[in-house]
Parts: C-alpha cells; structure tokens; sequence
C-alpha cells in the first residue's frame, strides 16, 4: 500500500506504525504490521476475529478495523486472568 511502510528489522517490528484508518491493507501486510503469518491472519480473518473482505481472491482490511483486533486481543475475556 502506498504510504504504508512495513518494519524491516527486528528492532522496527517492536515498534507498530501507525494505521492509516482510511488505508486499505492487504493479507502480507497486516500479517507483518501484527508479526503473524500469513496464514494466521487468513485464519483469523475467516473466523471474523479480524474485519476484512476478499475481493476476488485476495484478502483486504481497512485500517479503521484494525486497532480494533489488537484491543480485541488484549482484553481478557471474563473468566482470565488480568
């Protein structure tokens, strides 16, 4: 995605860049912003714990939705431990 530019290093991977909310993302990277792999996220998206649509064969995720699965994850759910 123009204007999006993924970590390259170890170090840069710690740190998330910010989300462009209008941005369109694609499967490769939301895998990389998040450090899961592709599959992963394609899982995650199947099972609707990540936003997104396909269109045609490839996954997209709009930058709005994101953040949300990152509280979503981070957010114990009742029962867990805090």
């Amino acid at each position: 995605m123009a204007g999006c530019e993924l970590p390259s290093s170890e170090t840069e991977r710690t740190l998330r860049p910010a989300l462009n909310p209008s941005g369109v993302y694609t499967m490769r990277e939301v895998s990389r912003l998040f450090s899961l792999g592709e599959g992963t996220c394609r899982g995650l998206a199947r099972r609707g714990e990540i936003k997104g649509w396909k269109a045609g064969h490839q996954w997209r995720f709009l930058g709005f939705d994101l953040p949300r699965f990152l509280d979503d994850e981070h957010t114990p759910s009742q029962g867990e431990p805090r």
